[in-house]
């Protein structure tokens, strides 16, 4: 989560004509806070998309933004509680179902060998731009019934009680997610280039609001 709060000391020379309007320095505040909220988002977008192979698209719908109002002028830009960016946006294959055929034969009833699929192969994926294509193993693309399409890997399960024995149950498919914008966002790497640009924008706008404030007021 990353949270964005401002000084109003920091424009004194502002300040003190502002007091005389109604809620003037509190309106000049919340609305530059919403405005620097939206471009900082902007801005992180673009660095997830610069170092990562996803869409501007996903990686904005995964970053909500909690705007600022006069009583609090507190804004959030915040994850939106999802595991992260589907897996299947980072597949690069041509075709859907994705796993690979592979010269695997199964003994069928028939009394013959049959050619099959061996999802250990798994899928290709590029996640992280400097790191190309690698291996995502044990990962299938299929899709659903319902025309959904993504990224699964079959999970193993257990049955029985903890006092007996336990024996291997039917596998369960699900469905596999790669990483979640929020927590890239909230590394080191990225902290200070975030920081230095929400400043400087939020001391832009609170000074273009401020003279907007002052200006319909006709003080300016």
């Amino acid at each position: 989560m990353i949270e964005l709060r401002y000084d109003t000391r920091d424009l004194e020379e502002l300040v003190d004509t502002l007091q005389v309007v109604p809620d003037g320095l509190e309106k000049a505040t919340a609305r530059a806070i919403n405005r620097t909220l939206v471009s900082t988002r902007a801005y992180m977008v673009k660095i997830v998309c610069r170092d990562y192979a996803v869409k501007a698209g996903d990686v904005r719908r995964e970053l909500a933004i909690k705007k600022a109002n006069w009583s609090t002028l507190t804004g959030k830009i915040s994850g939106s509680g999802s595991p992260g960016i589907p897996l299947v946006n980072f597949v690069r294959m041509r075709r859907v179902p994705s796993t690979r055929r592979i010269k695997s034969y199964v003994l069928t009833r028939a009394g013959y060998y049959t050619r099959g699929f061996d999802p250990k192969i798994g899928v290709p994926v590029l996640v992280r731009r400097d790191r190309g294509k690698v291996p995502a193993k044990g990962v299938f693309v299929a899709r659903m019934s319902s025309g959904h399409v993504g990224a699964f890997k079959r999970v193993s399960s257990m049955q029985g009680n903890w006092w007996q024995a336990r024996k291997k149950g039917p596998d369960r498919i699900r469905e596999v997610y790669g990483p979640s914008p929020i927590k890239i966002l909230s590394s080191d790497r990225y902290d200070e280039d975030i920081g230095d640009f929400a400043d400087e924008s939020m001391e832009k706008n609170l000074r273009s609001e401020a003279a907007f404030v002052l200006g319909q007021m006709g003080l300016r």
